[in-house]
């Protein structure tokens, strides 16, 4: 490497070196000869990466990422580099589009797609980020904790961080990017800020919004007894309404009882089969029919179901007579469908549950999972009642209460041996009186006084034969 100017008036040095094929390579560099130097040696290192045919490593990647992009296009004309390196330099709202087709390329929905792109393009703009390098962590923290000041939730401002990172991780997969700049960040707790609290429906509630629905005129582009099917379908099935949006009369197998959501419009971006009771098939059986295969199976005069499921639903509540906001501040919108359904699987086994809601963790059921008043005095009841009433005082203290009695008075652990003990025993055992008699007199190591009262509480608690009896066992 040779680093030199080629006039002597000239403000630049140059940097010349030998490319991975032997050639010549001039490369403009920078007014200061030191740094000119360290930017060789940074060249040198591409090169010799590049002749191994082996990766980069991290701090000449960084290096990489920050260089000027003139420099980088004149590496990647030459070879050294590849030519996604060079995009990295692009501005960011042309690699934005780029990463909207990427999106679109994994058939994410449209809304989506536009939601991310419209919260990209605000934080491009606002933090004026122009270019991959102009991102930090720092510009991100101070940016997003200022739309929280201005009334933004800590849960739409996650969405903010989590867009960002989205389009990081592209970025570090089609190797424009070594590293993300955003590693460090972490979302907020959601529950420190809650705006809207979901809350489950009651049977009962579910039940006079249906009915009532059933016989209420269109709105919505559907008539009463097709939005009344609507929410009797998500409510026993839990399909979001993004989901119910993409069924078509093709998805339902009605003989098989289940209906089909494509992974396209799958919230965890896989097929799922979910199994329909037999009463709403029926009910579901003469909606469908006369639908070709491909028609919509909700959103009637509308080309699709309505986008404002959740204004749809707060009007039906409301001829129905069912609060849209209860008492606590908790809303009952179509989600809300979701969340009944799940509560209402609390009886079954966990792992069940979790099938049937399509969670990943259990944690999420959980989550979706309300306790109602009548479930804690259910459980209230299964607990032993420990109410005392005096007749089971007097009974127990009389013993006839039917009670085991288990405690036993206490006695001598030491065994009291006497004549007429060791007859019984030689009797009982077939042994000779006489020996028995003597066994019996040897073995008494209790004074008289003691030995009396001893047996006394021994006959009384554990009766022996009589001597008599003793006598005829021996005969």
């Amino acid at each position: 490497m040779r680093v030199f100017k080629k006039l002597r008036t000239a403000t630049k040095f140059t940097i010349e070196l030998k490319d991975h094929l032997g050639i010549v390579r001039r490369f403009s560099g920078l007014t200061d000869r030191r740094q000119t130097e360290q930017m060789g040696r940074r060249i040198e290192s591409l090169v010799e990466c590049r002749s191994a045919r082996g990766g980069l490593d991290l701090e000449t990647s960084r290096w990489l990422e920050n260089a000027p992009p003139a420099l980088k296009v004149r590496l990647a004309d030459v070879g050294i580099i590849d030519g996604t390196r060079v995009s990295a330099a692009k501005p960011l709202v042309e690699l934005l589009g780029d990463f909207t087709r990427h999106l679109e390329a994994k058939e994410r929905t449209a809304k989506y797609v536009g939601e991310c792109k419209a919260m990209l393009r605000r934080v491009f703009g606002e933090c004026r980020f122009t270019v991959w390098s102009d991102i930090t962590p720092g510009k991100m923290e101070v940016y997003l904790k200022g739309l929280r000041n201005e009334g933004l939730s800590v849960r739409r401002s996650n969405g903010y961080l989590t867009a960002l990172k989205s389009f990081a991780r592209w970025m570090i997969d089609t190797g424009q990017a070594s590293e993300s700049p955003l590693r460090g960040l972490r979302k907020l707790n959601e529950k420190t800020d809650v705006r809207r609290e979901r809350r489950a429906a009651t049977p009962d509630e579910l039940r006079r919004l249906i009915a009532t629905t059933a016989t209420s005129g269109e709105s919505f582009g559907m008539d009463g007894q097709e939005r009344s099917l609507l929410y009797r379908f998500c409510a026993e099935t839990g399909l979001r309404a993004n989901e119910a949006r993409s069924l078509t009369a093709g998805d339902f197998d009605l003989d098989g009882l289940t209906v089909t959501v494509p992974a396209g419009y799958s919230k965890h971006r896989e097929t799922d089969t979910v199994p329909l009771r037999e009463e709403l098939v029926e009910a579901l059986r003469g909606h469908l029919s006369g639908k070709l295969p491909t028609g919509k199976a909700f959103g009637g005069s509308y080309s699709r179901l309505t986008d404002k499921t959740a204004e749809m639903l707060r009007h039906d509540l409301e001829a129905a007579g069912v609060a849209y906001i209860d008492e606590h501040g908790r809303v009952l919108d179509f989600h809300g469908l979701r969340h009944s359904f799940v509560t209402n699987l609390s009886h079954a086994p966990s792992r069940v549950a979790q099938s049937l809601a399509r969670h990943k963790t259990s944690a999420m059921t959980d989550r979706y999972t309300h306790v109602r008043l009548n479930d804690e005095r259910a459980a209230l009841a299964m607990l032993p009642d420990l109410t005392t009433r005096p007749s089971d005082e007097q009974a127990r203290a009389t013993g006839t209460d039917n009670t085991l009695v288990t405690e036993q008075p206490s006695y001598p652990t030491h065994r009291i041996h006497t004549s007429e003990s060791g007859a019984r025993l030689g009797a009982l055992c077939g042994t000779n009186r006489q020996a028995s008699l003597e066994v019996g007199a040897n073995k008494n190591r209790v004074p008289a006084v003691e030995n009396a009262a001893f047996q006394r509480g021994r006959r009384v608690s554990n009766p022996q034969p009589s001597d008599r009896q003793s006598d005829a066992l021996t005969n």
